[in-house]
């Protein structure tokens, strides 16, 4: 009897095991899926607030104003003076709201005499091809609007 029930213990334990590997497997499987939906959202917000920006140049003639005196780098929505980065975009109706990141890389703006970027940093480093140039952040990823042509 003892032998019975040991060996039903043991094909149990087996059991428990291959189903703690295959919760392991699925586990790091759907925090990838996670963290690329996450990253696909910023692009997209990101291309939402660059076309938002181009819609402000154009029907401006300018481009929005940076309040930040950090290196011509603002966090969008963030408050500098008083004033938030790209407040323009909302007050004169180009847009109700700007999107807020959905983590805690925050959307940024740039802006000098040559051009406009957007760029957020994303959850994992990003291929040489696909990094913003202007950064040297692996992770950062940017939308680039040259002012002149």
């Amino acid at each position: 009897m003892a032998s019975r029930t040991s060996k039903g213990l043991g094909q149990m334990i087996i059991v428990i095991l291959v189903i703690i590997v295959i919760i392991g497997v699925l586990f790091g499987y759907f925090a990838r899926a996670k963290s690329s939906a996450i990253d696909a959202k910023k692009k997209s917000e990101a291309k939402q607030i660059y076309t938002l920006i181009q819609f402000y140049f154009v029907g401006e003639n300018k481009a929005p104003i940076n309040p930040s005196k950090n290196d011509g780098w603002c966090e969008i929505n963030k408050k500098y003076a008083g004033k938030k980065c790209l407040f323009e975009i909302t007050r004169d109706g180009y847009a109700q709201a700007i999107p807020q990141s959905p983590d805690q890389h925050k959307y940024l703006y740039h802006d000098d005499d040559e051009k406009f970027l957007i760029a957020v940093e994303m959850t994992k480093e990003l291929p040489e091809n696909r990094r913003c140039k202007h950064s040297d952040n692996p992770r950062m990823w940017c939308k680039v609007f040259p002012k002149t042509e």
